[in-house]
């Protein structure tokens, strides 16, 4: 799922153990 970095930055760190690729934003 690339979605992860079109996802809007009110995402919570849940969605980042969703999709460990785009956990980086987070992190």
């Amino acid at each position: 799922m690339s979605e992860g970095v079109t996802a809007p930055r009110g995402t919570p760190v849940a969605y980042a153990t969703t999709t460990p690729t785009a956990r980086f934003p987070f992190i």
